[in-house]
């Protein structure tokens, strides 16, 4: 269907045109477009190979700034259009799919867009809105038609982020059926990239005690029940302080505590991430030693990215001390 043009089309000069998979400002549309897109146009930029590949950085890369932009100022979903002009055709799909929960309509992606094809980028300024997470988390369980009151879940439910990319929990189903079988509380494995957005959140709404490997997975922190509780497992080796996801245990009013993998032995260091040849006597070094906080690319490029065999008496204690905080205290335990 063609739609005819708004009557503001024809002095519009704030036109941008897709030559060769860029943007560029062409101001009054002229002939060189073969196509105009009348609805408000917002370009989102994804920019970081390594983060646009991972659907965890969902919130800070494309979430956030765009609720900022537009649902903050009141404008509402139908009115607008996500052009995502960073990327390419390997971009993680479910890590795109979190922009429909700020516009009805379909995002488009630069690269598939034809040469002549022709944005505005002026989005409407309504009065109004507002920005708080508070607000922002709101939004997104009112578009995914979840409950946005305190309902108190009926039990505990014990969460395990394991990831499937890198920094893995190597025993997370045997830990996972240890916690059921010798505490008797249900337990859900959290394959995040394997899930949609609305499988991700649905469940965190339903998880009371969370344990997580350090990893922006714990963005998802911020959707937990009310007054859950949740210990961040940080690789061997490296020191105890939260610095990045306090805000968001806050927002879902739930505690983190931190515990720091005890053993060499059950851990799996990756010596391509430090190097591309390590030779034997590095390697032996590094076996012997610990993260002295100075080098923080070593930290994010090499040290962070432990694979780990958590000992079962270690995890069952950790889920003992979650099952006694919070939410936790005021609920059965027992699995249905």
């Amino acid at each position: 269907e063609v739609k005819p043009a708004p009557a503001w089309v024809a002095g519009h000069t704030g036109w941008s045109i897709v030559r060769g998979n860029k943007l560029a400002a062409v101001g009054n549309a002229t002939a060189e477009c073969k196509v105009q897109v009348y609805e408000p146009v917002i370009t989102v930029s994804i920019a970081n190979a390594a983060q646009r590949a991972m659907y965890y950085h969902w919130w800070a890369e494309l979430y956030a700034p765009y609720y900022q932009r537009v649902v903050s100022k009141g404008v509402t979903s139908g009115e607008f259009v996500a052009l995502v002009t960073g990327g390419d055709a390997q971009t993680h799909c479910a890590f795109l799919d979190t922009l429909t929960l700020v516009s009805n309509n379909c995002y488009r992606k630069i690269w598939a867009e034809a040469d002549g094809t022709c944005f505005t980028e002026s989005v409407p300024t309504v009065q109004g809105g507002g920005g708080g997470a508070d607000t922002m988390r709101d939004h997104i369980f009112a578009r995914l038609g979840l409950p946005t009151s305190k309902v108190e879940p009926e039990r505990a439910r014990l969460g395990i982020i394991t990831r499937t990319n890198k920094r893995f929990l190597l025993n997370d189903r045997e830990l996972a059926l240890a916690a059921r079988n010798q505490l008797g509380v249900e337990v859900a494995l959290l394959r995040l990239e394997d899930m949609t957005l609305y499988e991700q959140i649905s469940e965190m709404r339903s998880i009371t005690a969370l344990v997580a490997i350090h990893g922006s997975g714990l963005v998802n922190a911020q959707f937990l029940a009310t007054e859950a509780a949740a210990v961040q497992i940080w690789p061997h080796g490296l020191p105890t302080g939260d610095r990045y996801f306090g805000s968001f245990f806050a927002q879902s009013q739930s505690s983190l505590s931190e515990w720091v993998h005890p053993d060499r032995k059950t851990s799996h260091l990756h010596w391509h991430f430090l190097a591309p040849h390590v030779d034997e006597a590095t390697k032996a070094e590094y076996d012997t030693k610990t993260f002295d906080g100075r080098n923080q690319g070593e930290f994010f490029g090499f040290w962070i990215q432990q694979d780990l065999i958590v000992a079962e008496s270690d995890f069952l204690g950790l889920v003992r001390d979650l099952l006694a905080t919070g939410v936790n205290k005021r609920i059965p335990h027992a699995a249905a």
